[in-house]
C-alpha cells in the first residue's frame, strides 16, 4: 500500500486520540526519539509503552496495509540485494520480491513516509509496502542477512567535545521563535551548504542555515508540516554529498522584501528538524565536517 504524499501522518497524535498512549508516555518517546533517531514507534515499544502486536493490528486495521506473516514467507533471493545491507538494518526493513521497477518490502512502521522515500532513491524502484511486527522483521533480517540487529541511535557524539552542547540545560536562550531553557544537545554551526530534499513526485533544492549532527535548520520555498519525514541529500563539500531522513520540528513563514529583479516580494520558509536516519559512515563524514568550523 503506497500511503497519500499529500497527506501527513502524526503517529504519536493518532495513538494519543486512540488512547493508546499517554500524554506522559508519547512526551517521554518522544524526547528519546529526538535524541537518537529512528521511529517514534520504536521507541514506544522499546519503553513497553505499546506492544508491537498492537500497533501492527492497529495500522493494518487503521490504514488497511496488509500484514505478511514474514516467517512463513519465501523471500526472492534477487530482491534481498536491491538495499544496501546498512540500510535494510537502519530502516529495520526487509525486501521481500523484486518485479521489473517494482520493489514490495515489509516494515514495522510504514507511516514515515521519508523512508518509503529514500528507498526509491536508493533502488530507483517504486515501493510496495506491506506490515509486519518489527520482532518478526527483525528476526527475518538476521536470518536473511546474517548479522545480529542492532537498534538504531543517533546519540553516539555525547562525549565529544567539539561537537556537545556544553552551555546547559538549566541556560537561557533567546531567538526569533522561541525564548526559554536550553535545549540543545548539540552544537549548531552557522554554514550553508545545498541540500535537495523530495516530496514525491518532485525534489526541491534549498540551503541550511545552521547544521549539527543533531539536524539542521534551513530555507524552503515549500512549507513542510510538523511531523512530516523528508528523505534529503546534503551536500559538504564539491565531492562529499550525504544523505538521511529528517523529520520536521517545525516551520515558520518568512517574509522576504522584493529585490531588483523581483516584481514583488517572495515567500520562504524557514524549517527545523531533527534527523530520524543517517548512516554512521554519513554521520561521521557530517560530524567531521562540522569540527572544521569555527565556533559562532
Amino acid at each position: 500500500m503506497a500511503i497519500d504524499a499529500n497527506v501527513d501522518l502524526d503517529l504519536g497524535a493518532i495513538l494519543l486520540e486512540k488512547k493508546m498512549v499517554t500524554e506522559e508516555q508519547l512526551k517521554e518517546a518522544s524526547q528519546r526519539h529526538r535524541i537518537r533517531g529512528g521511529y517514534l514507534s520504536q521507541h514506544l515499544i522499546e519503553l513497553g509503552h505499546i506492544k508491537d502486536s498492537d500497533l501492527t493490528t492497529y495500522l493494518t486495521c487503521q490504514y488497511g496495509f496488509c500484514y505478511l506473516p514474514i516467517q512463513s514467507y519465501n523471500i526472492d533471493e534477487t530482491a534481498l540485494g536491491t538495499i544496501p545491507v546498512n540500510i535494510v538494518y537502519d530502516y529495520c526493513v526487509l525486501p521481500i520480491e523484486k518485479n521489473d521497477r517494482l520493489l514490495t518490502v515489509v516494515m514495522a512502521d510504514p507511516l514515515n513516509k521519508g523512508v518509503i522515500e529514500s528507498l526509491r532513491q536508493t533502488t530507483q524502484c517504486e515501493i510496495v509496502v506491506f506490515i509486519c511486527t518489527r520482532h518478526e522483521i527483525k528476526d527475518a533480517v538476521e536470518k536473511n542477512y546474517g548479522k545480529t540487529f542492532k537498534e538504531f541511535d543517533l546519540d553516539r557524539y555525547t562525549n565529544d567535545a567539539q561537537l556537545r552542547d556544553n552551555i546547559g540545560e538549566k541556560s537561557f536562550i533567546r531567538t526569533d521563535s522561541y525564548t526559554g531553557p536550553n535545549r540543545r544537545r548539540y552544537i549548531r554551526k552557522n554554514v550553508e551548504v545545498p541540500i535537495e530534499y523530495y516530496l514525491y513526485p518532485n525534489s526541491i533544492k534549498a540551503k541550511t542555515q545552521n547544521v549539527s549532527v543533531n539536524g539542521m535548520f534551513f530555507s524552503s520555498v515549500l512549507p513542510l508540516a510538523k511531523g512530516s519525514q523528508i528523505a534529503l541529500n546534503i551536500q559538504l563539500d564539491n565531492a562529499c554529498v550525504i544523505t538521511g531522513v529528517l523529520e520536521v520540528a517545525r516551520c515558520e513563514s518568512k517574509h522576504m522584501e522584493k529585490t531588483i529583479y523581483e516584481s514583488k516580494s517572495s515567500g520562504l520558509y524557514e524549517v527545523g528538524g531533527f534527523f530520524n536516519f543517517i548512516s554512521p559512515s554519513d554521520h561521521e563524514l557530517l560530524a567531521q565536517f562540522l569540527k572544521k568550523l569555527p565556533s559562532n
